[in-house]
């Protein structure tokens, strides 16, 4: 029951933060644009007018690639070096970000305005960002574990029959999804607990996520395998229907424009909800154990 009100509570919360959602997008949108128009205008000069945009009307060719010639070259490298910046930049501002969506969706926050998400978003930035690069080592060192022995023992194992493997398989991404679904509880439980406290303390945050996640296992984790799994069923979603979008015209190509954006905006507004829904059942925790504690103290 607690599960099913803390994903309720997240539901409404994060729809009341739609002005941090929005920020978060239109700078996802920025940041891809940066990259992408460039790179259009690099395309178009070095295409031409040559017959290669014909050619991959019907879809892509890789011959066609040797009519660029040496503008390959150029464009390809201008992409790499574009894409890692992109990358870096977009993991910095995500961060940055993520201090106001966590402060936005708190209860008892009265002024959800774009001042205060800002405000938020640049108080505990240092703080959030060694959490951040913690955890991505943990996760990074644990999932590749779960994935890499298995793959070795499968590999190494002449004899091993195709039921065994499919079960070890299966063990293996089983494994990894309830370690990635730990380790997010416990980035999340140290960002939101980061986010009630004034001062900055990245560590004591870090302590809390653990503390809590192994507290709280059976109500965090299920919640948390539910929102991924919605999650994963939206991108699932999104990219049968993105892959199957051949815009012919101007006005097609203008209208996968807007769906696609609306989509990125969904998705910005999911994880704003998983946000919500760890902090929701973080605060309910809390109070929890402060009525059992003021009970303790006062019996009559």
């Amino acid at each position: 029951m607690k599960i099913f009100r803390s994903l309720y509570n997240g539901i409404i919360v994060s729809v009341k933060s739609w002005k941090g959602v929005l920020i978060t997008w239109l700078f996802s949108l920025i940041l891809v644009s940066v990259l992408a128009i460039p790179l259009r205008g690099a395309l178009k000069s070095a295409l031409g007018k040559s017959m290669i945009t014909e050619k991959l009307m019907d879809g892509f060719d890789p011959a066609v690639l040797s009519e660029l010639g040496s503008s390959l070259k150029v464009v390809l490298s201008f992409f790499s070096a574009g894409l890692f910046l992109l990358l870096i930049i977009g993991f910095l501002v995500n961060i940055f970000f993520a201090g106001g969506l966590f402060n936005s969706v708190r209860s008892g926050v009265e002024r959800r305005t774009f001042q205060e998400f800002f405000r938020s978003s640049a108080r505990h930035f240092g703080s959030y960002l060694i959490i951040t690069l913690i955890v991505r080592v943990i996760i990074n060192f644990v999932t590749g574990i779960t994935i890499a022995l298995p793959l070795i023992i499968v590999a190494s194992g002449n004899n091993i029959s195709t039921k065994v493997t499919l079960i070890i398989v299966s063990a293996a991404v089983l494994l990894t999804i309830t370690v990635m679904g730990v380790l997010l509880l416990v980035i999340d439980y140290a960002r939101a607990w980061q986010a009630s406290n004034d001062k900055s303390a990245c560590f004591s945050a870090l302590g809390f996520g653990f503390s809590e996640t192994f507290k709280r296992f059976w109500s965090s984790l299920p919640m948390m395998l539910m929102i991924l799994s919605v999650q994963v069923l939206y991108i699932l979603s999104v990219f049968f229907l993105i892959s199957g979008w051949q815009p012919l015209t101007g006005g097609q190509t203008l209208l996968l424009f807007l769906v696609s954006q609306l989509l990125v905006f969904g998705k910005i507004l999911l994880k704003t909800w998983r946000f919500a829904s760890v902090t929701s059942l973080m605060e309910e925790n809390s109070k929890a154990v402060s009525q059992d504690q003021s009970f303790q103290n006062n019996p009559l």
